[in-house]
């Protein structure tokens, strides 16, 4: 947002502009599907949860957001590494959805693909993505698909993404 002269394009998957996600979390249910933000900023409590019984724990909440048995069983055994699980949750501890949310226009052409199964993005961040976008916006919502776009629909991502990049490089 804050340079647009670095890209051509920009596609985001399963997350809205930050300022659409902060109005969200601020007027919606966004916030009770957005509860482990905050229960992620606790020191070294989450790694003790989300870690135990050798990643199983894991692996069991991941398969229950929509991803399919056998990434979870890959992403739980990766998240064993020594540090992995710390450095994938310091990934929210650094995040401020509240306080960083500025109402910044994506100028740059962006696409916004979102399942419409997805437990943890609701539908009033995806839809207030526009509002912020004043260069090309497109919102493609997939049915029957959650937040792991990527494992669940990768043809379908191709099948978006390749004409997005075209028109930006025109």
């Amino acid at each position: 947002m804050t340079r647009p002269d670095r890209l051509l394009s920009l596609t985001a998957l399963s997350v809205p502009h930050p300022a659409a996600f902060r109005r969200a979390m601020l007027s919606s249910t966004q916030a009770l599907h957005s509860w482990y933000f905050g229960f992620f900023q606790i020191p070294r409590l989450p790694e003790a949860l989300v870690g135990s019984r050798q990643g199983r724990a894991l692996q069991a909440n991941l398969m229950r957001s929509g991803l399919p048995a056998e990434y979870a069983h890959r992403y739980a055994e990766h998240m064993r590494e020594p540090g992995a699980l710390t450095a994938a949750i310091n990934w929210y501890r650094g995040l401020r959805p509240i306080a960083d949310a500025r109402p910044i226009p994506v100028t740059t052409p962006a696409m916004l693909l979102w399942g419409d199964r997805d437990p943890f993005l609701r539908r009033r961040g995806v839809l207030g993505t526009a509002r912020y976008c004043t260069g090309p916006y497109r919102l493609e919502i997939l049915d029957g698909v959650s937040h792991w776009i990527p494992e669940q629909a990768p043809d379908r991502i191709v099948e978006l993404l390749l004409p997005h990049l075209a028109a930006a490089v025109g």
